[in-house]
């Protein structure tokens, strides 16, 4: 595998998306001959993978700012909490809440001081 150091950085999402795609198969046993003949196809896949990996965690993350009214557990999945119920839907939340709850793309909180009204329609 290469160096972690050399460039794990990008100035555009392309080019990071490439750097993840570099290090994990450039030097993989069975994939690193596919990847040096046509990199851009390993990119798009890193990019739908990470695409589909931060709309499930939004979801999650969204479900723990309800309130309780309305959150119902799924009977017979073993879920005690939120938590264990996230963890069976995406088994890397808690990893991923490590990297992204601070991020406000990834986080959002929306405020009103009274819910259900439109504060910005007059704007």
């Amino acid at each position: 595998m290469p160096a972690v150091d050399e460039n794990p950085t990008g100035s555009d999402k392309g080019q990071i998306y490439h750097n993840i795609a570099r290090l994990l198969f450039a030097a993989h046993p069975k994939y690193s001959t596919t990847f040096s003949i046509n990199p851009k196809k390993f990119c798009d896949a890193v990019g739908n993978c990470i695409g589909t990996l931060r709309g499930k965690y939004k979801k999650l993350k969204a479900s723990f700012a309800s309130t309780s009214a309305g959150v119902m557990l799924a009977e017979g999945t073993g879920a005690r909490n939120l938590l264990d119920a996230a963890l069976l839907e995406l088994p890397w939340y808690t990893e991923l809440d490590a990297i992204w709850h601070s991020n406000p793309s990834m986080a959002a909180r929306t405020h009103s001081s009274k819910p259900g009204i439109d504060h910005a329609s007059a704007l």
